[in-house]
């Protein structure tokens, strides 16, 4: 089954999910497609877990820019 991201998922976490495909199989969701940064998509799938009924989500998200510390900056 594909689905769009729900709009409470855009709203409660302020992140552009306009080009994220959401599939769900048996509890199963898979993320897919692009955002703008590598944190939102981190936080993006972990907020998905959360979701009563899932039992894994396999993180297929890429993203615009890397915004993570590189090991230089710690």
């Amino acid at each position: 089954m594909r689905l769009s991201p729900p709009s409470g998922f855009r709203r409660s976490l302020w992140l552009d999910a306009s080009r994220v495909k959401v599939t769900v199989n048996r509890g199963v969701v898979t993320l897919a497609g692009q955002m703008d940064r590598r944190s939102n998509a981190h936080i993006a799938a972990r907020s998905v877990l959360r979701v009563n009924g899932v039992v894994e989500v396999i993180d297929e998200l890429k993203w615009d820019e890397d915004d993570t510390p590189s090991w230089e900056d710690r």
